[in-house]
């Protein structure tokens, strides 16, 4: 009986996975980056750090 998969299919599932893995964390990293550095942003974060020195 053969195997299912052999192992360069295993090789390029794993290869494929790594892509998409690399894709979504940059897409993350750079949502984020551009969240913190959006028009406004700065404002923002010293009234909360205003208000933090506060209590």
């Amino acid at each position: 009986m053969e195997p299912v998969l052999s192992l360069t299919d295993f090789a390029t599932i794993k290869a494929i996975c790594a892509g998409i893995g690399l894709v979504i964390f940059g897409t993350v990293f750079l949502v984020a980056v551009l969240w913190v550095y959006r028009p406004g942003a700065r404002e923002h974060y010293q009234n909360i750090g205003k208000h933090m020195l506060d209590d």
